[in-house]
């Protein structure tokens, strides 16, 4: 059950690429133990949000607060210490390392290095694929095991937040539904989540909670049911 206390808010963000505006006052807040989807379609500015919370890029204006702390100008490996974890887009894995060194990789906090067994213990009962392939090169693994390292892998910082951006890319719906699942153990657990994802409507079906961005703006937020039965969001992503 999530509590009241927002582990997460943004607040009023302006970004540019260099002269290239593009987020524009983007506001939004995530509940602790929650998991809330930022939605819409390819190349609205959704992996830019999650660039600019996460700290390789700078809001222009506005405001970042994590664990009522501001982190908007805190270099990305402090914002990883905080417990804030950003799992990219396209997996980003070390090919030519094994398994267990990409997982080994990503203890490198303090924090996580002095739990790294436990953790360990955590992803491999959550991802036992992963224990049989540990010796294997990460580059060998198909799409599905390789999105299961690179969550896995940002498990092992000892996350208290976790950014997913577009987890089912690339993957076969039966491995949709895999990673969802496992998005969700993961949030029973105790994590607090924030999906990016362009398939809308999957989504809405997994998130409590969402905001739409639409060129750099949220244009609609609300409870996923009210979402799902809205106008536009049925027009635009549903295909109804």
């Amino acid at each position: 059950m999530h509590s009241e206390l927002r582990i997460l808010e943004v607040d009023k963000i302006n970004v540019f690429y260099e002269e290239l505006q593009v987020l524009w006052d983007v506001s939004f807040y995530v509940k602790e133990g929650e998991m809330v989807g930022l939605l819409g379609a390819n190349a609205m500015g959704k992996t830019t949000v999650l660039k600019t919370i996460s700290g390789l890029l700078k809001p222009k204006s506005g405001k970042i607060i994590f664990c009522g702390r501001r982190v908007d100008q805190l270099p990305p490996h402090k914002i990883v210490e905080s417990g804030l974890i950003h799992i990219p887009e396209g997996r980003q894995l070390f090919p030519n390392m094994t398994v267990l060194e990409n997982l080994e990789m990503g203890a490198y906090t303090k924090r996580a290095w002095e739990k790294i067994k436990d953790n360990m213990e955590f992803v491999f009962q959550l991802f036992p694929r992963l224990k049989e392939r540990k010796y294997q090169l990460a580059g060998t693994l198909s799409g599905g095991e390789q999105q299961m390292l690179a969550i896995a892998r940002g498990l092992m910082a000892c996350p208290k937040f976790i950014m997913l951006d577009e987890p089912s890319l690339g993957l076969a719906p039966k491995l949709v539904e895999q990673v969802y699942d496992t998005i969700n153990r993961i949030n029973d657990a105790g994590a607090t989540v924030l999906i990016v994802e362009q398939y809308v409507g999957y989504a809405l079906q997994v998130v409590k909670r969402a905001y739409i961005l639409e060129n750099g703006r949220i244009t609609l937020e609300g409870k996923s049911e009210e979402l799902l039965h809205n106008d536009h969001v049925k027009k635009a992503y549903l295909g109804l």
